[in-house]
């Protein structure tokens, strides 16, 4: 399956311009397509970059519905 992710639009802090993530080995990097400044970002961060449907796995973490008996 091919992977997907979101480009943030003016989101550099050096030039405003777009990044997008970029995995380098075990780190996840946002990479400014206009002028190349790197910003490792934590694991998390990088799900919900990468993969947007993760963010609302996430928010889930550690709660997990009990089934009730009928």
């Amino acid at each position: 399956m091919p992977q997907t992710f979101k480009i943030q639009l003016k989101s550099c802090p050096r030039c405003h311009g777009d990044r997008f993530p970029e995995q380098d080995g075990q780190s996840w990097e946002l990479v400014c397509l206009q002028c190349g400044y790197r910003q490792t970002i934590s694991f998390v961060s990088a799900l919900r970059v990468v993969h947007p449907v993760a963010e609302a796995e996430l928010a889930g973490v550690g709660h997990r519905e009990v089934p009730t008996a009928a």
